[in-house]
C-alpha cells in the first residue's frame, strides 16, 4: 500500500492515515514554507557598477533599477576530481535545479535534482532533496543499493518537510544519485539510483553509455510497445514524468543499477537541461569529446557542458555533476597524499561508438520531459 511520511518524526504511515502512529503528530497539520533568504550582494551592480551598498535586500540596484542575478542562478562546487555546476539557463527566471557532491575515504556521491516547474516553489524541493540525499550517501554504512534507497527516502522526507500545507501543487523534483566505491583502485563499482528523467552517463574512449532509463510516460509506453512511436510522440502526456519526489508522490523507491568500469573515463550526472540537447549517448559523447582536453579541470569541463546547453538554447535549468576516474580518490586513503595529482586521466578520443547499456537495463530511445 502507498505510504505518506510524517513531517515530525519521518516515519511512514498509510496513505489514508490522519495521525502518525509513531509520535502521534497530525499528518495534515500545516507546514510553514522555508523563508526566502535575503539577497546578499557580493559584487557591484552588473549594469551600472554601483557599489554593493546600493543593492537592496531583494536584489535591486537603487541607482539604475537593474535586478541582480540571484545567488542560485549559477552555483559551482569544485572538489578537484569531481564537481557540480548548476545554472539557471537562458529562458527560466529562476534556477529550480540543485546538485550536491561529496566524498569520504570509502565513497564518492553525486546527486542532481530537477525541480518540476509545474509545481509551486519547485526549488525548495530540489534543494532539500539534494542536500538530504548526499548527507545519507556519505554517512550510511549500508551497501550501495540499500544506501541509495535510504537516500531517496531521506530526500522525500526533506521535500515533504519543505512543503507548506496551503499549496495547490506541492513542490516536486526528480532525483538521480551516483555512488562510487573508492575502496579499490580498480575496477571501480558505480551504483546509480533515480526517479524521473534526470540521467547518469559513463563516458570513456570506447564510447558513452546511458546508465539510467527515463521515468516518463513516453518511455513507459515504448516498453509496453502497444503504441507506435508517432502515437506516443503526439500524445499530450509524452513529456510527463511518471516518478518523482514530492508530497503527492506515490512511489519513491528508486530504480537502481550497478556497473563496473575498468578503463579511465568520466561519470556524468545531469538534469534534462543538458541531455535534451544531446540525448543519444553517441551525441553526448561527441559533445564531451569536443570539450575535453588533456589535464582539463573537472569543474571546467562541467562549465563547458553547461555553456554548450546555453549556447544550444538554454530553454531549461542546467545541472551537471562530473567525476573523473581514475583519480587520487580511487587510491587507498594512505596513498592519496603521495599521489598528489599524478593519477591518470581519461584522454580525448575521436571515437563515437556507443557501448550497449547493461543487459538488465532496457535499451530505449531518449524521452522527453
Amino acid at each position: 500500500m502507498s505510504e505518506r511520511v510524517c513531517t515530525t518524526c519521518g516515519e511512514a504511515a498509510p496513505i489514508d492515515a490522519n495521525w502518525c502512529e509513531a509520535c502521534g503528530s497530525d499528518l495534515d497539520a500545516p507546514v510553514e514554507a522555508p523563508p526566502e533568504p535575503a539577497y546578499v550582494a557580493t559584487m557591484p551592480c552588473v549594469s551600472c557598477a554601483a557599489d554593493i551598498s546600493e543593492i537592496t535586500d531583494d536584489g535591486w540596484c537603487q541607482l539604475c533599477g537593474t535586478k541582480q542575478p540571484a545567488p542560485g542562478d549559477h552555483v559551482v562546487d569544485d572538489q578537484g576530481e569531481f564537481a557540480v555546476v548548476s545554472d539557471r539557463g537562458r529562458k527560466h527566471r529562476t534556477n529550480e535545479d540543485a546538485g550536491a557532491v561529496g566524498a569520504t575515504d570509502d565513497v564518492l556521491a553525486l546527486v542532481v535534482c530537477d525541480g518540476v516547474s509545474s509545481t509551486d516553489d519547485a526549488h525548495h524541493a530540489s534543494q532539500a532533496a539534494a542536500k538530504a540525499a548526499v548527507d545519507v550517501l556519505l554517512t550510511s554504512g549500508s551497501p550501495a543499493g540499500a544506501r541509495l534507497h535510504e537516500a531517496a527516502q531521506a530526500a522525500q522526507r526533506a521535500v515533504v518537510e519543505a512543503t507548506p500545507a496551503a499549496v495547490e501543487t506541492p513542490p516536486s523534483c526528480t532525483f538521480v544519485a551516483a555512488l562510487v566505491d573508492l575502496t579499490d583502485a580498480a575496477p571501480t563499482t558505480i551504483t546509480v539510483g533515480w526517479l524521473g528523467d534526470s540521467r547518469a552517463y559513463w563516458s570513456a574512449d570506447s564510447g558513452t553509455r546511458l546508465l539510467t532509463r527515463d521515468h516518463t510516460w513516453a518511455s513507459e509506453q515504448r516498453l509496453i510497445a502497444t503504441l507506435t512511436d508517432e502515437e506516443i510522440a503526439s500524445d499530450k502526456r509524452a513529456h510527463s514524468i511518471t516518478r518523482w519526489l514530492g508530497k503527492d508522490a506515490l512511489d519513491v523507491a528508486p530504480e537502481v543499477v550497478e556497473i563496473t568500469i575498468e578503463e579511465p573515463g568520466l561519470l556524468i550526472v545531469c538534469s534534462d537541461g543538458l541531455w535534451n540537447y544531446a540525448a543519444p549517448p553517441e551525441q553526448l559523447h561527441q559533445v564531451v569529446d569536443d570539450r575535453y582536453e588533456h589535464g582539463i579541470a573537472v569543474v571546467d569541463l562541467a562549465e563547458k557542458l553547461v555553456a554548450f546547453a546555453n549556447e544550444a538554447g538554454g530553454h531549461d535549468n542546467i545541472t551537471v555533476a562530473v567525476a573523473r576516474f581514475p583519480s587520487v580518490l580511487a587510491a587507498p586513503p594512505a596513498e592519496r597524499d603521495a599521489a598528489s595529482g599524478e593519477a591518470g586521466t581519461a584522454s580525448s578520443s575521436e571515437q563515437t561508438t556507443t557501448q550497449p547499456p547493461p543487459t538488465h537495463l532496457p535499451s530505449i530511445e531518449p524521452s522527453e520531459s
